[in-house]
């Protein structure tokens, strides 16, 4: 478990992101997750955003405080990747 403390830059209407996963093909099996812990801090955020068509990042068990968009994800200009 591991525990991500965020704080984000209130000054930019761009906001950050935790996780920016990328997988060039879709039989690669990389890929990042995040295993019963805990998301808080500061401001908002989004939990990641795809850096490429295949990206795969999951939180599971994981505690998620109101820093975290509701949107959860960013598709990042790659349009159909927002689950």
């Amino acid at each position: 478990s591991c525990e991500i403390f965020v704080v984000a830059d209130k000054r930019s209407e761009i906001l950050g992101s935790i996780t920016a996963q990328n997988r060039q093909y879709p039989e690669q099996n990389g890929g990042f997750v995040f295993l019963k812990g805990k998301v808080y801090g500061i401001g908002k955020i989004y939990l990641g955003r795809a850096r490429g068509e295949y990206a795969r990042v999951i939180f599971a068990h994981t505690y998620l405080s109101k820093t975290v968009k509701p949107e959860g994800w960013t598709n990042w200009r790659f349009s159909g990747n927002e689950s």
